[in-house]
């Protein structure tokens, strides 16, 4: 038996808690995730993102409904041994951004740094050693040249680094 959206909803609810929206994130007071001038875009390589999917489906054992937003895992680790290992875990949730999150967890399965292919589209790589292979990418220029969303940077899957 298929679950109705709603029973989705409240299932994701029960299970998950709080679910930030990517669409509509705005960070603290003072904080920005603006652009600054001459910095690099960097994915932080102990980052992973996931759609919810992945994880609900079985539980479910139907699929989420396609129409209306698409909700996705973030995982973050920040290091540390054992006992003072910390992570952030958020759930992320979009109705303006599924094909840039999708496109994000593509380049996470074929090895992909996005910052990376950022930097290189937006000319702001000027090594020949720094460069990526953008044969093997077959990736989309707007969304390889699109700044992510504010809650990317805030949770710590992006960062800018100043060169």
């Amino acid at each position: 038996a298929d679950m109705t959206n709603e029973e989705v909803d409240e299932a994701d609810h029960m299970t998950w808690g709080i679910v930030v929206s990517l669409d509509d994130f705005v960070g603290p007071p003072g904080w920005s995730s603006d652009e600054p001038s001459n910095a690099s875009l960097v994915k932080n390589p102990l980052a992973s993102l996931i759609p919810m999917a992945i994880v609900t489906t079985p539980v479910t054992g139907s699929d989420i409904p396609n129409n209306g937003p698409k909700k996705y895992i973030l995982n973050v680790n920040y290091a540390g041994n054992e006992m003072c290992e910390s992570h952030v875990r958020v759930v992320l949730e979009t109705i303006d951004h599924i094909d840039l999150m999708d496109w994000y967890i593509g380049c996470e399965s074929k090895a992909i740094d996005a910052g990376k292919l950022y930097c290189e589209v937006k000319g702001l790589v000027k090594s020949t050693e720094e460069k990526l292979d953008l044969s093997r990418t077959s990736s989309d220029e707007r969304y390889a040249g699109s700044v992510p969303p504010t809650a990317l940077f805030y949770y710590g899957y992006f960062s800018w680094n100043k060169k």
